[in-house]
């Protein structure tokens, strides 16, 4: 197994998000391609094959979420794009508007 430092994901999640980035348009053309019926069925195939032709590390599911500013990967709000040890840093603070604190 190869050991990564404390940021090493994060450099590998960014060469995959670059690696998706240059392929995403030409995976979307050949997936219309292949899906629409104006061609015959010879050139959807050819379409089809040459889609999936591409490496898996082109997917969108390879990504990983990370904290903008602690880059710990655990819980994540989706709209903040933050982990939860730094929202509630700052919902503590009063920098971060609506959140407030539940426990009974």
């Amino acid at each position: 197994m190869i050991y990564l430092n404390k940021y090493g994901w994060t450099l590998r999640d960014n060469n995959l998000r670059h690696y998706y980035k240059g392929f995403e348009i030409k995976k979307l053309i050949l997936k219309s391609l292949s899906s629409t019926s104006e061609y015959d069925f010879n050139y959807r195939i050819y379409f089809s094959k040459k889609f999936n032709n591409f490496s898996k590390k082109s997917s969108l599911s390879f990504y990983r979420k990370s904290c903008m500013i602690r880059k710990c990967g655990r819980v994540i709000f989706k709209d903040l794009k933050l982990g939860r040890h730094v929202s509630k840093l700052y919902a503590s603070i009063g920098l971060l508007v609506g959140f407030r604190k539940s426990s009974f």
